[in-house]
């Protein structure tokens, strides 16, 4: 299923020292696993649960790097649960999703200091009008609604939360090329609401940002499966009490992966990339991702 980065879950800053869009880059960023858009029989019950650490060491604006002393990690962890049924004909599911996290800042920006708390919990439903498993084709569609219950104050530097109401459609498609490789492509627009309790009453907008990712698996046993993806966001520029932020989302990453089903109801999944390049906000420099999925 979807893997939400730990960078969505705000990184709102408060201070004046980094401006906030360069840390907010990221903040569009939504994945989806490979196997997404491959769903199991109607009437399943999926649960998943995720663990994150990232490190970001570099901080970008306008595509130049402005300062190679900054240090950001989040460590995370998202509780996620979906039901598969059919109405129509066609294969839909109902999901709810609960992160936790933990940031913390380090070298020229240490003095913003950690936090933990819970995230905003995230509603979603997919849609498959393409089922086929005879021919290995598929193709769906996701919509995700943030609900801004999350932890956050305005008079924290980071916040996990967001304060504001966010939305995403997604498309995906899924299709076999013979006994072993399977390519995925996936497409999503998302678009946010406003937060208005910033730091003296400012307000925070931020315009619509756009995700587009491929990948490519290949599945050497029916148990086991390497992949690797590759993902660029665009768009999302902030807006504070109508002055634009200049600080567009450019960013390029990759993610390579191991997937092994332990037994028949039970996966497990190993990932770890990075990102090639940033356009503004801070550098990912490394990601590890544990995700253990379980059929009920």
């Amino acid at each position: 299923m979807r893997r939400i980065r730990s960078s969505l879950f705000g990184f709102i800053r408060t201070s004046s020292v980094l401006p906030l869009a360069l840390v907010s880059a990221h903040a569009a960023a939504i994945t989806v696993d490979p196997g997404d858009y491959v769903p199991p029989p109607p009437g399943t019950v999926v649960g998943f649960v995720y663990l994150t650490h990232s490190e970001s060491d570099r901080l970008y604006q306008n595509g130049r790097l402005v300062d190679d002393s900054v240090r950001f990690s989040a460590d995370t962890a998202l509780l996620r649960v979906a039901r598969f049924g059919e109405v129509g004909g066609l294969t839909y599911n109902i999901q709810l999703l609960l992160p936790y996290a933990h940031l913390n800042a380090g070298g020229s920006i240490g003095a913003e200091g950690s936090t933990s708390g819970m995230g905003d919990p995230i509603l979603a439903s997919s849609l498959w009008v393409v089922n086929n498993p005879e021919t290995h084709t598929y193709l769906g569609m996701t919509g995700y609604l943030w609900v801004p219950a999350g932890s956050y104050d305005r008079n924290r530097p980071l916040n996990v939360g967001e304060n504001r109401w966010k939305a995403d459609y997604q498309m995906g498609a899924s299709k076999g090329v013979g006994k072993h490789l399977v390519f995925e492509a996936s497409w999503d627009v998302m678009a946010a609401g406003e937060n208005d309790d910033m730091p003296g009453g400012a307000t925070r907008m931020q315009s619509a940002s756009w995700d587009w990712e491929a990948t490519a698996r290949y599945i050497a046993t029916p148990t086991d499966e390497f992949n690797i993806r590759l993902r660029k966001v665009t768009g999302g520029e902030d807006r504070i009490d109508d002055v634009d932020q200049d600080d567009k989302s450019g960013e390029f990453s990759i993610l390579l992966g191991y997937n092994r089903w332990l037994n028949p109801k039970t996966q497990l999944v190993v990932q770890g990339g990075r990102d090639l390049s940033v356009e503004n906000g801070l550098r990912e420099q490394s990601r590890v991702q544990l995700r253990l999925l379980r059929v009920f």
